[in-house]
């Protein structure tokens, strides 16, 4: 790559984010922008077309957006409040104090035995 392919990236790149694009297009549109500044830019942006298709590829990364789909329609359907409720922390709470205030009832009763 030429210095004028660099300094294209670069101040493209920059200048997207002071105007407010998001990080991702911003480096999309400078990669863009920078294959039309080099001579072969048809060839550049098929290549580039087919490593963002390839990259889709991938089921860990595919994962991701679907499980956060599936969170969206468990809490749209209503779904997520039957899941979370027994998992709030008053019941939790509840649950081992009132464990720890048994056994120490059972200890206290067990002493008392022995003593008599």
């Amino acid at each position: 790559m030429d210095i004028i392919g660099i300094v294209v990236l670069v101040i493209s790149f920059f200048f997207l984010l002071v105007v407010g694009v998001p990080v991702a297009y911003s480096i999309g549109v400078a990669g863009i922008l920078t294959m039309f500044v080099n001579r072969d830019s048809l060839l550049a942006l098929t290549t580039y077309a087919m490593r963002m298709a390839s990259g889709l590829d991938s089921f860990a990364l595919l994962a991701i957006p679907f499980f956060i789909l599936a969170g969206d329609i468990m809490k749209k359907g209503g779904i997520w409040f039957l899941l979370t409720s027994d998992a709030s922390a008053e019941r939790i709470r509840f649950v081992v104090v009132g464990c720890s205030v048994h056994k120490k009832k059972k200890q206290n009763e067990d002493r008392g035995r022995d003593l008599r």
